[in-house]
């Protein structure tokens, strides 16, 4: 039952906040054709008063039928995950991103895929579920870069679904029982990602529970078991980039102090790794970013726990910031 906490707390994440998706899809000015003879406004907001359940479902179906549009295919996926129909839901959402999603409107593409990621999660295929969602979080950070690049600044924020199917994702990766699972993440950014992320451009990379001892950097048994499977998918699938171990720490305590412990836990990785594959020492780097990087903004130890990490890297450009090593 525990290791299912995380997927039923994005399923309530689901409930929750899906109500305000059409708020959300309107905010990414998603193009709603309604001059379409068959798509009126008074069908969808019927379809968003029913209940949760199959009426809901097959009314949205229905509309999707008459009115095939993005947010219609959208909200229709939003039902079944709210139902617990994860598989029919991954299978809506592939079919709305294949026919109806602008892939210029990045913002829309960001949520398709962080709901794809979502019923992933339902499925427990943790490995697709991190592909999808590393797609969603390249499509917001890029829609942030364009706004700052033409105001400024950007007031895009996630969702707070999103964050929590993010966090969900990234605690059941870091859980024990599902090390398996983490290292074929690691071995299928290894290849390059998926072939949807390298449609996307989006760059594979990482992000670890290497457990270490407490405020220190030397490795936990849980965190040396990590290492050895690290290992052991590095020598199944060797990369010919170069690979970068990037420590972050959590946004407690002094600066100075949480950036010499990333530098120091990103190295220990490095170390470890070198010694089990010495034949791949010299392609390896490591640095530290301190807290100036966190995943998550919260102020939780669930917060602070997941911001604690060695990422995992093939561009350097993510240590530009601070010294190698």
């Amino acid at each position: 039952m525990t290791a299912m906490m995380p997927v039923l707390a994005a399923c309530r994440a689901a409930r929750t906040f899906s109500r305000t998706a059409l708020f959300i899809l309107i905010t990414f000015s998603v193009s709603l054709t309604w001059a379409q003879s068959n798509c009126r406004d008074e069908d969808l907001a019927g379809a968003q008063k029913l209940a949760v359940g199959s009426e809901k479902i097959a009314r949205y179906q229905q509309l999707l039928a008459d009115c095939p549009v993005f947010s219609i295919g959208y909200q229709l996926a939003i039902a079944q995950i709210d139902s617990g129909d994860f598989a029919n839901a991954e299978k809506t959402l592939n079919q709305v991103a294949a026919k109806l999603l602008d892939r210029a409107n990045t913002l829309a593409a960001g949520a398709l895929y962080g709901r794809i990621a979502q019923a992933q999660l339902g499925r427990r295929d943790l490995v697709a579920a991190h592909g999808s969602m590393a797609i969603a979080v390249g499509m917001f950070e890029r829609t942030r870069e364009a706004e700052k690049a033409a105001n400024g600044t950007s007031k895009t924020a996630n969702p707070r679904w999103f964050d929590e199917v993010r966090k969900s994702i990234e605690t059941a990766l870091g859980q024990p029982v599902n090390i398996a699972q983490a290292s074929k993440v690691l071995e299928a950014n290894l290849s390059g990602g998926s072939t949807v992320q390298r449609s996307f451009g989006v760059k594979p990379s990482v992000d670890l529970r290497v457990q270490f001892d407490f405020d220190k950097a030397s490795l936990t048994p849980a965190g040396k078991d990590m290492i050895e499977k690290m290992i052991e998918v590095f020598h199944r699938a060797p990369s010919s980039e170069t690979i970068w171990f990037v420590g972050h720490t959590d946004t407690r305590g002094r600066p100075d102090y949480n950036q010499k412990l990333s530098e120091l836990r990103a190295e220990t990785v490095l170390k470890s790794v070198a010694q089990g594959l010495p034949n791949l020492a010299e392609r390896l780097k490591s640095c530290g970013l301190g807290a100036s990087s966190p995943t998550f903004s919260g102020a939780a130890d669930e917060d602070h726990a997941l911001n604690r990490r060695v990422q995992i890297a093939f561009d350097g450009k993510v240590c530009d910031r601070k010294s190698t090593n």
